[in-house]
């Protein structure tokens, strides 16, 4: 064992520089025990009750304009998608937070509650019944939102990401009489790749496009029509000037199809 000083070190140095190791060794594991503890003390239960709070008090609002909430809770990198297709962040958010001021009253309630959670980050899907009372007249608005949580380092879950979709609602169905419903009954064309037969069975008109299974319509209105379950797409009949269905509009999300109809 060498008993001599390295050049250029004296034993004062050398202990100076062991004590100073010595507390950076410390510091690490203190920083990685603190790491470890924070990302376990919260069971995946805990965090799911935490994060339906946290939803709820978003929910509620978003309804009585208290933006102090959306400080609190949003991060500051969050993207907001609204149910109409807007994107904005955490300043715009908030500062276009206000109390609802239209007709009647307004109440939200989260339904259907999954969070699905990874380490420090979770991800959250929901409904949001909001529920509007109109002079005695109740309505019912749905929403499904997928959002995205992550805890920071002092241990707080904010949320990083939101986008809104509107749950369309299947329309009330009004009775035809088998006449009426005769109107539409023919072979429809809308160019040589679809072709559409009507055929009424019963009370009821179904349709089949390019031979495919039959599908029922309903009518929201007299030629109004829709596929039970599909409650975002309508077939809109025309009529010429004698009031004989000549055709019809098949509209979804993706626009307007025309079809003309041939026999």
């Amino acid at each position: 064992m060498p008993t001599s000083t390295p050049p250029g070190t004296s034993p004062g140095n050398r202990a100076a520089t062991v004590v100073a190791v010595g507390a950076m060794i410390v510091l690490a594991v203190g920083a990685f025990v603190t790491l470890h503890a924070r990302s376990t003390t919260q069971s995946d239960a805990e965090v799911t009750a935490l994060l339906l709070r946290q939803t709820e008090e978003i929910s509620s609002a978003s309804q009585t304009g208290e933006a102090a909430v959306f400080e609190r809770y949003f991060d500051p990198a969050i993207i907001f998608t609204s149910e109409e297709g807007t994107v904005a962040g955490k300043e715009d958010t908030v500062a276009q937070t206000k109390p609802h001021t239209g007709p009647g009253t307004r109440t939200a309630k989260v339904t259907d509650f999954t969070c699905r959670r990874a380490g420090d980050t979770a991800a959250t899907s929901f409904v949001d019944e909001l529920t509007q009372q109109v002079s005695g007249q109740t309505l019912i608005f749905r929403y499904r939102s997928t959002e995205a949580w992550r805890r920071n380092e002092q241990g707080e879950w904010r949320l990083l990401a939101s986008e809104t979709l509107t749950l369309p609602r299947e329309p009330w169905a009004v009775p035809l009489d088998a006449a009426t419903l005769d109107e539409y009954v023919g072979d429809y064309q809308g160019g040589p790749e679809l072709a559409v037969k009507l055929v009424r069975q019963g009370n009821d008109l179904v349709t089949s496009t390019n031979g495919s299974p039959p599908l029922p319509l309903r009518a929201e209105v007299k030629d109004v029509f829709f596929v039970p379950e599909h409650p975002g797409t309508r077939k809109i009949f025309h009529r010429d000037a004698s009031g004989h269905v000549t055709g019809y509009v098949s509209r979804n999300a993706g626009g307007d199809l025309a079809l003309t109809k041939t026999s």
